[in-house]
This record gives structure tokens, sequence and C-alpha cells, in this order.
């Protein structure tokens, strides 16, 4: 299969959504207001309830960098989506205003420069009557089939609402790239964990504001709160200090009985199947979802430096010691024991009680304590043959 880059038209939209949610987080972290919100795909791209409401219509542009001109599509289709919230009465027209954020730049000579948030209007060569006018003229006169619906909510409000309209509009052209959306983010949390965790910070902050964006775009929950984004960013923050580590897997892993078949080449499976639990059963399906999610979780802390080499061999020493002081119990039990299926029974509650139901509080970091990582931890150890939970288990395999 050849390595053919994909063109543009594919990647502009994705980005364009990736974008969007950026910069609705970008506006939330910055704000003011501890009561503020933001709502993502409603009544615009995003809402920002504060102490008005702003309809933000947020436009990037990868392929080529345009210019806004009178007729630009970019700004017609965002009158349109404004004009359609004044005519259907779902805003209150005096406490809204209507910013269009896009990469590209507002050209010299188009009469749009009226609305540029970095000009001031006082400097411009038009009056409000006169830029009603000109906007009037486009859309009387512009045969483009793209702003038609535009063109026509927009001759359908009435004069006083087209005014109103009109003082309220910003538009921030030549705005944030991604990259710099993403430097803009990092630079305000930048107070709340030392720098080099500062990246490793970002990345979770953006990774659990989109999960609430998902769960705000399925109706799960109806905003996103500027009080559950600081929750978020204490949190996280927190799982950064001295003897602590974030927590990237805190959801259980769903586990079929496919994907449990597929896996019983696995060692730590065989271990299981030894003291008699199906491959399929719940437990064991529970023993998978724990081994990946702490190798998964160990693998991150190496990557990002979060833990190093040795602090990893040091804790599965620690682990390894308590399994052979209890694996040692096991052993006196079941000496001089003949019958497999009273071993088997002997192991599984070895197994269940000391490792499942309650399994030693050994930590990685004193304040990390989620159990996954010690089950998952075990389960990593007997894939590797270290540890077991039949006393025969190194002849049996």
């Amino acid at each position: 299969m050849s390595n053919t880059v994909t063109d543009f038209s594919a990647k502009e939209p994705a980005l364009g959504y990736f974008y969007q949610f950026l910069y609705s987080l970008f506006r939330l972290i910055k704000s003011k207001n501890t009561e503020a919100s933001i709502r993502i795909e409603c009544l615009d791209d995003i809402d920002i309830i504060d102490d008005s409401l702003d309809l933000i219509q947020t436009k990037l542009h990868i392929k080529s960098v345009a210019n806004l001109s009178n007729s630009s599509p970019d700004f017609w289709k965002s009158l349109r989506v404004w004009a359609d919230n004044i005519e259907k009465e779902r805003i209150d027209l005096d406490n809204t205003t209507f910013t269009l954020v896009t990469t590209a730049n507002i050209s010299e000579s188009s009469f749009l420069n009226y609305f540029s948030e970095t000009k001031n209007k006082n400097e411009t060569l038009f009056t409000e009557s006169e830029i009603l006018d000109k906007l009037i003229s486009v859309a009387e006169n512009s045969t483009s089939a793209t702003n038609k619906k535009g063109y026509e909510l927009f001759l359908s409000l009435p004069k006083e609402n087209q005014l109103k309209l009109i003082n309220n509009i910003s538009i921030i052209d030549a705005s944030m790239c991604v990259d710099d959306l993403l430097e803009e983010i990092k630079h305000e949390l930048r107070f709340t964990v030392f720098t080099d965790k500062l990246p490793q910070l970002t990345d979770r902050v953006i990774g659990n504001w989109m999960v609430f964006g998902v769960k705000h775009l399925t109706n799960r929950i109806p905003e996103i709160t500027y009080k559950q984004l600081h929750s978020i960013i204490l949190d996280i923050s927190n799982s950064f200090k001295e003897e602590n580590l974030p927590n990237d897997f805190l959801d259980e892993i769903k586990v079929t009985d496919e994907e449990a078949k597929s896996l019983g080449t696995k060692t730590f499976i065989k271990q299981l199947e030894l003291i008699s639990f199906k491959t399929t059963s719940r437990l064991v399906k529970n023993a998978i979802s724990d081994f990946r999610r702490a190798y998964e979780q160990r693998s991150r802390w190496i990557r990002e430096q979060l833990i190093n080499i040795n602090e990893e061999e040091a804790y599965e020493k620690e682990l390894v010691d308590k399994w052979n002081s209890l694996f040692a119990v096991l052993e006196d039990k079941c000496d001089g024991i003949k019958d497999d299926e009273e071993l088997k029974n002997l192991s599984k509650v070895f197994y269940t009680s000391l490792f499942v139901e309650k399994p030693p509080s050994i930590y990685i970091k004193k304040n990390f304590t989620s159990e996954y990582l010690i089950r998952g931890s075990y389960h990593i150890l007997s894939d590797k043959k270290i540890i077991g939970w039949h006393p025969k288990f190194e002849d049996l395999l």
C-alpha cells in the first residue's frame, strides 16, 4: 500500500471541529466569571453564556489563507445563523454579541473591516447606516448561490434588528491557528503545575475537555461550566504533585467473549485457567481489563518520565515480595494434597480473597491508590511466570 498523503479536503473539516473544541476551552479558561458556561453546536458553533450571550462561529483555513471579502461565504454563513436565531426569537438581541473567529484576513478593501475587533470603528470611513446599506447592496445584488440563504434571512429582518445585529458583530480575523491555541491553553495552565509537567497536564486537560464535549453533544450534560473545568484542572494538577501520579485509565475496559477467547494463549490467562476459571468468565474479563489498564498506564508514565525504570522495578519487587509471603502459606496448605480439584479450590480461594477482593495495599506512589494498577501489575508478573496462583504453576505451564 502506498504512503499517499490525503489532500486537505478531509483534513480541514476534521481539524475545524478540533479547533472549535480548543477555542471553546480557551475562551472558558480565560473567563473571569466563575458562573460562565459553554455550549457547543447549540445556537451556534460555540455559545458562551457569561455576563451576556456570545454566539461564536469558528472558521479554520489550513489549505490556503483566504481573505474575507464583502461577499465572503465565511461571513454570510455566519450571518445566516445569527439572523435565523433572531428571526426565530431564540435569543435576546439586546443582550447577545455575535463573533466570527477566522484564521483568514479581512481584505483591506472590504467594508468588513468595520467589524474588526482590532480596528477602531471610529477610524473607518463608514457610518452604521452606510454599513447597513452596503450589506443590503451585497445581499440584493450578489449572485452567490452559496450565500443565498444568508442574504434572504438578513434582508427579511426588520431594519431595527438589522442595525442591532450590525452593532453587536465582531470579527476576529487572522486568529490563532491550532498550534497557537494549544500554546495559549498551555500558557493559561502554567501556574497550576511545575513547568516540566506542563505539557502532560495540558494534554490531559484537553483530553478531559473532549470527553466533556462528547457528553454534551450526546445530551448527557446540558452545558460545560467554568466550575467543571476548574475542577478538572485542579484534579489533574493535584495528580502531578509529590507522591501522586495522573490516573488516565479510571474506567473499566469492557471485554467481549470473543476478545477473551482471542487472548487465551496469554500466560496470565492460562494461569487463571489452571485454577478453574473459564476464559469467558466475568472474573477473567476483569483480569484482562486490569492487565491492559495497568500496562498502558505504566507505559505512559515511563514515556512521559513521570516514573523511571528503577521506580517501576522497585514497585514490582514489592509486589513479588508480598506474593512470596502469601504464596508460602498456600504451599504449606497444599503440602501433601494429591487431589487436583482440592488444589484448584485452595488456589482459587488464594487468588480471589487475597488478590481480587482485597489486593495488597502496595502503591507505586503513596497517593495513587487505584486497585486496578495493583491487580493488573500482578497479572503482568503472572504473564512473565514470575508469580502464579496454583502451587505447581511452574510445572503446569
